[in-house]
């Protein structure tokens, strides 16, 4: 496997890779998808031009086997705070290690945030697939000594409360689920994830 930095060149294996879901964040109805495809495509667009900005520390990792796009990861850096998000991330339809595919992706992420200074970062998803990325983020070897915890539950078709969660987690989405904000911070002197 190997895991970079994608640049602009890579959109095309970007939206090819999107394409091949059936489903996703637990949304599986066509025309939502189709337009999630559309709506991400030109976010993924925008995020690879300005992924060299330094107020912008924006990222799409890539991870390639036999060098077809089989994962992918988007992060940014919050503008209020000191502090990342993953925002999504996708695995090609049909991969049998999609964990390691995340796995790998989440390690090349915490160490390029961690290298510039970053020791927290959130994530979310379905609150429903809960207890399918637990054994991701007990596993990760890359967040050891991290603490995890459950920031914030969003209801359907609710916006939260924070511009943040809104504007770049969510990406001024409403989804038909209730969605989990997790966050991870890193504690010095913990040698193992911790969980609430």
């Amino acid at each position: 496997m190997e895991v970079r930095i994608l640049r602009y060149e890579d959109a095309d294996a970007i939206k090819e890779l999107i394409e091949t879901r059936d489903r996703m964040l637990g949304i599986s109805n066509p025309d939502q998808l189709q337009m999630m495809r559309e709506q991400g495509h030109l976010n993924t667009l925008n995020l690879l031009r300005h992924s060299d900005l330094e107020h912008q520390m924006g990222r799409i990792f890539g991870c390639f086997e036999n060098g077809v796009l089989v994962g992918v990861l988007y992060t940014v850096t919050s503008t209020e705070q000191p502090c990342w998000y993953m925002t999504r991330a996708h695995t090609r339809k049909g991969v049998t290690n999609g964990p390691s595919i995340l796995g790998s992706l989440t390690r090349e992420a915490v160490s390029l945030y961690e290298a510039a200074g970053f020791r927290r970062f959130y994530t979310m998803y379905p609150k429903r697939y809960i207890a399918a990325y637990q054994p991701l983020w007990k596993t990760s070897d890359s967040l050891h000594g991290y603490h995890s915890y459950t920031d914030l539950e969003v209801p359907p078709l609710t916006k939260p409360k924070f511009n943040d969660f809104w504007e770049l987690l969510l990406g001024r989405a409403l989804y038909t689920n209730t969605m989990v904000i997790r966050g991870f911070i890193k504690v010095f002197g913990v040698d193992t994830i911790q969980r609430n």
